[in-house]
């Protein structure tokens, strides 16, 4: 079903949006787990179907599902961190297994953070018992990181602010899809700057064109990333966007 813009006259498919509306709303749960965010990021990607992307509606499910299992068991944001993280770890080979099935249940990570919660019981409550991610010895995630620096990244000279603003959100959403062959997240500053450099000459953009504006910018690089299931290419996304 489509539906027009009321104020472009756009047409847009009404999955899209409500896609779009998920995604933004997803970013909006972030803050409710704290410091465990970082861990959601890998634990929904165990989620991922192997030959797609992880839709934004279904991500947005899950990790509503994520909230309402730390709360129901009363984790701290560090247990249900260590808990997602083992998690992950567990699965990391498996995950490589031809015949690997992507999660459809969190009953796993019950059970671990069940496991975690009843741990952190019977140690003292010293500095490091209620930070167990850090006392584990395992990496933190620097995709958290990484979102927050693309949502901050500044504009590169004679580049609109919303030009910016537009390509490095998208990023920061593409992180969050599970996709095959992403940078390394220590790298990210520097893939956005490429792509901020290469991108603004290829089209004529601005704000309130209607061939290439924000939005078309925006879904082209989603749209990419979710029908190959992988981290998308400059030349392919331009594909999406005509010159003309």
């Amino acid at each position: 079903m489509n539906v027009s813009c009321p104020h472009c006259n756009m047409s847009h498919a009404l999955e899209d949006l409500t896609e779009d509306a998920s995604g933004r709303e997803l970013f909006g749960k972030m803050p409710v787990i704290g410091q465990a965010a970082a861990h959601l990021v890998a634990y929904l990607g165990l989620f991922k179907p192997r030959r797609q992307a992880l839709r934004w509606s279904r991500a947005l499910v899950l990790a509503d599902d994520v909230i309402q299992l730390s709360q129901q068991l009363r984790a701290t944001e560090q247990q249900l961190a260590a808990a997602m993280s083992e998690t992950v770890e567990a699965m990391r080979d498996k995950r490589q297994q031809p015949n690997w099935q992507p999660f459809t249940k969190h009953n796993y990570l019950r059970k671990v953070l069940e496991g975690v919660i009843t741990n952190s019981a019977a140690q003292p409550a010293t500095d490091s018992a209620l930070t167990p991610v850090q006392s584990s010895n395992k990496p933190l995630s620097k995709t958290a990181a990484a979102i927050e620096m693309l949502k901050g990244c500044p504009s590169p000279e004679q580049i609109p602010e919303w030009f910016t603003r537009t390509v490095c959100g998208s990023m920061a959403e593409l992180l969050l899809m599970g996709l095959e062959s992403v940078p390394a997240a220590d790298t990210m500053e520097l893939v956005a700057g490429r792509w901020l450099n290469e991108l603004w000459p290829k089209r004529d953009w601005a704000e309130q064109s209607h061939m290439h504006n924000p939005k078309r910018l925006h879904d082209a690089i989603i749209a990419e990333a979710e029908s190959n299931g992988r981290w998308p290419s400059l030349r392919a996304i331009l594909g999406y966007i005509p010159k003309v």
